[in-house]
């Protein structure tokens, strides 16, 4: 946003006055109008520089019409920046560990993202050329080939293709201090990934930061060390886990 477009508001306030001051028997001095004129400049940029400065404890701004909007920018700017690609389903995930819990009804959460992009209307419009864009709250019936953005509340981010959404959700998980949900989600990411699966990892994509995943590291390993699988397989998803917490540097 830019403050000098807010001058515009003042067209109807010079409207409604133009005609009560040309009615005036005398036109007022040359330099009581440009005090006047500097002096509602000057209230205006105050003004909106107040509205889009502020913030609120999350950090973002204050001002609902102005939280959305960067909100929008921000996630629109996601959208577009989808690859492009021969997969034509793109699913906007918002997990539980994030939304907390399941709406009530099987709706979506009532998001900054969600709000900012008007539900489906936004990605519709907006979205890649050519692809279906969904909502989703359940990992589990992500199909196989979609390509995953995710609902972090006020941020929208690109986590790639499916499998790959699986291994980000479980170290979000981790982040978050919730174990045995992380061990989960990376076992039933596991057995939905092609056997190689080449992952490109941003954290700045990850809702939480990688302190968090490095502080519940141990217990994920924990929870992996722990499953109820054959030795066999316990020691693959071992051996897995602590090679994707290498891979983006929380490795211990």
């Amino acid at each position: 946003m830019q403050p000098h477009l807010a001058y515009a508001a003042w067209a109807a306030a010079a409207v409604v006055l133009g005609p009560v001051l040309a009615r005036r028997r005398s036109p007022p001095s040359p330099v009581l109008a440009l005090l006047l004129a500097l002096g509602i400049a000057a209230f205006t940029w105050g003004s909106l520089e107040w509205r889009l400065s502020r913030r609120g404890a999350d950090g973002l701004p204050a001002d609902p019409a102005v939280c959305l909007t960067a909100v929008s920018h921000e996630a629109l700017g996601t959208l577009r920046a989808v690859p492009a690609g021969p997969q034509k389903r793109l699913v906007i995930l918002q997990p539980a560990a994030l939304s907390g819990g399941t709406p009530p009804g099987g709706g979506w959460h009532p998001t900054h993202v969600r709000e900012a992009l008007a539900g489906d209307l936004g990605p519709a419009l907006l979205g890649p050329p050519g692809t279906t864009v969904v909502w989703a709250t359940d990992p589990d019936r992500l199909h196989p080939q979609a390509m995953v953005l995710l609902d972090a509340g006020s941020r929208l981010l690109y986590w790639g293709p499916a499998p790959q959404a699986f291994l980000y959700l479980a170290l979000t998980e981790i982040g978050l201090g919730r174990a045995a949900e992380a061990a989960a989600v990376f076992e039933r990411g596991l057995r939905r990934s092609p056997p190689t699966l080449p992952v490109q990892f941003d954290a700045g994509q990850l809702p939480v930061t990688l302190d968090d995943v490095r502080a519940g590291a141990p217990a994920f390993l924990a929870a992996v060390d722990g499953a109820d699988l054959p030795p066999t397989e316990r020691a693959a998803l071992a051996g897995a886990a602590r090679d994707l917490l290498a891979r983006c540097g929380a490795g211990i």
